[in-house]
């Protein structure tokens, strides 16, 4: 199981190389778009599945734990906390499909489902992307760290699960309402891309949702 940030490496690598491979202005076109909305996607997901592995153990948290535990889960928060590589292709990705979509697509259910994609980009990056960074820098403080790294009495105890439930919150319904959508409506352009140039979805793309599922 490769570590988010390697995994979104290895697609973003994978897709240039598919590009670059690729023949004929139409082609390479509709390649753009393609390749900016699964690493949208990708990405959107990647970040949800980081968050969720760094706050989740959170809420088991117990004054019990060793200090090799406690200092995990510190380094754990830090690493995320402080990589934006995830969050920046998410902005760079949005950007590049919106720039895409500017070219006039005669399919509307492919039109449509590139939209779905960006509104989902949209909703990930200004409400629950948002949301996240805005709370871990309110909880960035000695306070918290010290009930991580020291605590032993109910109040720390209450401080660090507060904080895992608090940003498991932020996160709220974002698989069901954003990251399931957008993952569907990839399913949709790829059919399309596929069925109007005759060329077959390149590996990394079919083996994308399973990818995501088992990152983390």
């Amino acid at each position: 199981m490769l570590p988010p940030v390697q995994l979104l490496h290895e697609i973003s690598e994978d897709a240039e190389h598919w590009y670059g491979e690729l023949r004929g202005r139409q082609l390479r076109r509709a390649a753009v778009r393609l390749r900016h909305a699964a690493l949208l996607v990708a990405a959107m997901h990647l970040y949800d599945n980081e968050a969720r592995s760094v706050y989740e153990p959170l809420r088991s948290f117990e004054p019990t734990w060793t200090g090799e535990t406690r200092d995990q889960a510190r380094r754990s928060i830090e690493n995320f906390e402080r990589n934006h590589v995830i969050y920046t292709q998410a902005q760079q990705s949005r950007g590049g499909l919106e720039e895409a979509l500017r070219s006039r697509l005669a399919d509307q259910s492919e039109r449509d489902a590139y939209e779905a994609i960006k509104d989902c980009g949209d909703k990930f990056i200004d409400d629950f992307a948002y949301r996240i960074r805005k709370e871990k820098y309110q909880y960035d403080s000695p306070a918290f760290l010290d009930a991580l790294m020291h605590g032993a009495d109910a109040s720390s105890l209450n401080t660090v699960i507060d904080h895992g439930k608090l940003m498991l919150e932020s996160l709220g319904p974002l698989r069901e309402s954003v990251l399931d959508r957008a993952l569907t409506s990839l399913g949709t352009v790829e059919a399309s891309f596929e069925r109007r140039f005759g060329v077959p979805t390149p590996e990394w793309l079919t083996t994308l949702p399973i990818a995501l599922g088992s990152s983390g």
